[in-house]
C-alpha cells in the first residue's frame, strides 16, 4: 500500500504553494432499474459524472495573480486550456519521509474553469483562499487525466502568508476588526450533450460577491458617522480592504512596501448583527456588503502588490 499527501498546484508554468486542502471527486450517478418484473436490476451504468476538484491556498498574491481574468461576470475566473492545471498526490516512503523523483501521481485537467469560492481571515490568523475546479470534456481526453510515476515540479514558494489589515467601507474606517469573509458569489453552469456523461461546456452565469466583516466596535452602527439602519452605499473610491503580508523573520512588511493585497468594492452596506455577546468575551458586530457593477467598474477588484495607505 502506498501513502500520498498533497503538493502544490501547477497553473500553466506557475507552481502555486501554500496548499492546505485538496480534493478531486467524480460525483458519479449510476442507473439500473429492474425490468420485466425482476427484483434486481440486470444492467447498471454510469449516466452522469460531473468531475470536480477543489483546493485552498495561503498564497493569496500568487493565486489571484495567476487566476484572475477581466470579464464582466468572471473577473476572478480562469479558463483551463491545454495542460493548464495539475494537482498531485505526493508519495511518502514507508519508514521515511517524502519519496524521491518519479514516484508521484499527477492529475491533469485539460479543459474547464477555476473559480474562487471564499476568502476568509480572522484576527491573528492567515488568510485562506478556496477554489473550485469545474472540468469539462474536450472531445478526446478525459476531464481529468491520471499519470503515475511522475516527478513534481520544483522551486515551490511556500512562505507567503497574509492576515487582516485595515478596512474602510463607505468612507468609514472600521476599528476593532476581528474577521473578514469574501464570498465571490460566482455561479457556474455545466452543460453535457447527446447523453455524454461529462459536460462539454462550462460557463459563468453570474457573479455577485458578498463581503462580511466582523469586529468588536459596536459604533459601526450609528445614525451619524456610522452605518445607519437603512444601509449605506459604498464605492471603489471609499471602500478598501487590505490583507497585510507577513515577513519571515519579523512581523509584517512595512505599510509603504508594495507587498500587500488590496480589494476595492462597490455595493450596499448594512449592519447584519448590531450586537452579539455571550458574557465571556467582547460583544461583536457584523456588516454585510453586497457588491454590484457601478456602470464603470466590476463589483470587486484586487491589486496583489500594493502599499497600505
Amino acid at each position: 500500500m502506498d501513502k500520498h499527501d498533497l503538493y502544490g498546484v501547477l497553473i500553466n508554468s506557475t507552481l502555486l504553494g501554500g496548499i492546505i486542502r485538496q480534493e478531486i471527486n467524480t460525483n458519479s450517478v449510476h442507473r439500473g432499474e429492474p425490468a420485466s418484473g425482476a427484483i434486481n436490476p440486470s444492467v447498471m451504468s454510469v449516466v452522469d459524472q460531473i468531475v470536480g476538484a477543489s483546493f485552498a491556498t495561503l498564497d493569496i498574491e500568487t493565486a489571484l495573480g495567476e487566476l484572475t481574468g477581466d470579464s464582466e461576470y468572471g473577473q476572478f475566473g480562469w479558463t483551463i486550456t491545454g495542460d493548464g492545471l495539475s494537482m498531485y498526490g505526493y508519495k511518502h516512503v514507508d519508514g521515511g519521509g517524502r519519496a524521491g523523483a518519479s514516484s508521484h501521481r499527477k492529475y491533469n485537467f485539460v479543459k474547464g474553469l477555476v473559480i474562487p469560492q471564499t476568502l476568509s481571515v480572522s484576527h491573528g490568523g492567515d488568510a485562506v483562499l478556496s477554489y473550485r475546479v469545474f472540468p469539462a470534456y474536450n472531445g478526446s481526453a478525459d476531464p481529468v487525466v491520471l499519470t503515475e510515476d511522475q516527478s513534481v515540479p520544483g522551486s515551490i514558494t511556500d512562505a507567503n502568508r497574509y492576515t487582516l489589515g485595515p478596512c474602510t467601507v463607505g468612507n468609514i474606517s472600521l476599528d476593532g476588526l476581528r474577521g473578514l469573509d469574501i464570498d465571490f458569489g460566482i455561479a457556474v453552469e455545466q452543460e453535457p450533450i447527446q447523453s455524454e456523461v461529462w459536460p462539454r461546456v462550462v460557463s459563468i452565469r453570474s457573479a455577485a460577491p458578498v463581503i462580511t466583516i466582523r469586529g468588536i466596535d459596536l459604533a459601526w452602527h450609528a445614525d451619524s458617522g456610522g452605518i445607519p439602519l437603512e444601509g449605506l452605499a459604498g464605492t471603489h473610491a471609499n471602500s478598501t480592504i487590505y490583507l497585510r503580508r507577513r515577513k519571515t523573520g519579523g512581523s509584517f512588511y512595512a505599510d509603504n512596501e508594495a507587498e500587500h493585497v488590496k480589494f476595492t468594492a462597490a455595493g450596499l452596506i448594512t449592519v447584519q448583527n448590531m450586537m452579539s455577546a455571550d458574557g465571556r468575551s467582547a460583544a461583536e458586530a457584523s456588516l454585510m456588503m453586497s457588491c454590484y457593477h457601478d456602470g464603470d467598474n466590476l463589483p470587486l477588484s484586487v491589486d496583489t502588490s500594493i502599499a497600505i495607505t
